[in-house]
Parts: C-alpha cells; sequence; structure tokens
C-alpha cells in the first residue's frame, strides 16, 4: 500500500483526515506492522474504550512479538505513576496538569522507570497534542519528539476537549518539520449519512466512495431512560 510505504520513510509525520476517512485503521495497521519487522512500538489513544478495544484486536500480534503495545494516554501515566487517581473535585486540572507534571517530573529525576519505544503512533491526535502531554511523550519515546519516530492521526473537526491547548502543541510539532499527509475519503458512511452530518455540523464531507444507503431517520428522546429503551 501506498500510504503505508509513504510512512514508513518518514521519522515524523502528521496525518489529518476526517470522520470515517480510516485513520484508527491505518494507524493500527502501521503500528503491527512496525511491531513485526522488529521495533517496539507504543500506540496511544485518547479515550478508553477504544484503546481497550483496539488493544483486544492487536493481542496476537503483542502476544506474538511482545513489542506492540496499545494504551489509553491516562491510564499509562497512572499505572506508570502507581495507579494514582484524583480528587473528585479536581478532576480536569489533574488530568491535563498534575498527573503528566507528576510523571515528567519523577521521570526527570530517574524516579520513575520509563518505558522507552522506538515508535510512538498517536490516535485522537487533536485530543493528546498539547504541551504538557508532549512533555510526556518526549520521555517515553526513544531519541525523544525531536529524534525519534511518531506518527500522529487527527481530526481537528473533532477537537472537543483540548480547544485552547491545542495550537501551542501542534506549533511545537511543526517546528520539528514533519512529513503531512491528508485523508480525503471517506470509507465508513454511506451518501445519505454523510450529507445528513455535514448539514447538521456544517463540517465540509469528505470525498465519498459510491456507497447508497437508506435516508437517515431522526430519532428523538426526552431523556436519559428513553434515549436507553430506544
Amino acid at each position: 500500500m501506498f500510504f503505508m510505504d509513504a510512512i514508513s520513510l518518514n521519522d515524523h509525520i502528521l496525518v489529518s483526515g476526517g470522520a470515517g476517512t480510516g485513520k484508527t485503521v491505518l494507524g493500527i495497521e502501521f503500528a503491527k506492522r512496525e511491531a513485526v519487522q522488529g521495533s517496539r512500538v507504543l500506540f496511544l489513544t485518547f479515550n478508553k474504550n477504544l484503546a481497550a478495544r483496539l488493544k483486544r484486536d492487536c493481542r496476537d500480534i503483542h502476544d506474538a512479538t511482545g513489542r506492540l503495545d496499545v494504551e489509553h494516554f491516562h491510564g499509562l501515566l497512572e499505572r506508570v505513576l502507581g495507579d494514582r487517581k484524583p480528587p473528585e473535585d479536581e478532576t480536569d486540572i489533574y488530568y491535563t496538569e498534575v498527573l503528566p507534571g507528576q510523571f515528567c517530573s519523577l521521570a526527570a529525576s530517574g524516579e520513575l522507570e520509563v518505558p522507552a519505544y522506538d515508535l510512538l503512533v498517536i490516535d485522537e491526535g487533536q485530543d493528546l497534542v498539547r504541551q504538557e502531554y508532549c512533555a510526556c511523550l518526549e520521555r517515553l519515546l526513544r531519541g525523544g519528539l525531536d529524534r525519534g519516530r511518531w506518527c500522529i492521526f487527527m481530526d481537528p473537526n473533532q477537537n472537543l476537549y483540548n480547544r485552547e491547548a491545542f495550537t501551542d502543541g501542534f506549533e511545537t510539532l511543526l517546528a520539528l518539520q514533519p512529513a503531512r499527509f491528508e485523508l480525503v475519503v471517506n470509507c465508513r458512511n454511506t451518501r445519505q449519512i454523510a450529507t445528513f452530518n455535514q448539514v447538521t455540523t456544517s463540517i465540509p464531507a469528505a470525498r465519498l466512495l459510491k456507497a447508497e444507503g437508506a435516508d437517515v431517520t431522526i430519532v428523538s428522546y426526552r431523556d436519559d431512560r428513553e434515549l436507553g429503551a430506544k
């Protein structure tokens, strides 16, 4: 596959694409290939449930090579630090500042044994590209972000949790002169779903494969209980 060959030739890669363009599928396939070829690979996500599903999907490669780890970013930091948990009233600042700060501080002092990876592959990069998190990635990657190998997949349109901090982190990555790719074909949705999403969100749709389907039906509900029932 041309895309896999292209990203294999670059040490620093930023891949952008809208929903359904195959970012997660391509990212996990790249991680698997590199692990089979001998690299120790860390695949990171922002979403805990996505990480759990991908970990199950990659269990055969992990067991066979011992070189592919799929992790939820904050869960990895907590486990390395000893399964710490945030105070109930300080959850947001704990995960965005306190936890990453503790990880970097202890790693820099040598008090913390941090795994070193040859390649870092990140999905949901729009939620993980911020200065505090990049400092953690620097510690996890052999050679750091400057000399190490990394590939980050992102969809700026889905930046729900990291809007203000994204710009600084993104500029830090751009300063490292990454190769950039854009995925432009929606491989997931039918024309009807893609058109509905575009009208609803005002986000321009990616180019579609020739996939027709049923018309979109809107199902309304009054509360969480009715939502669950439906």
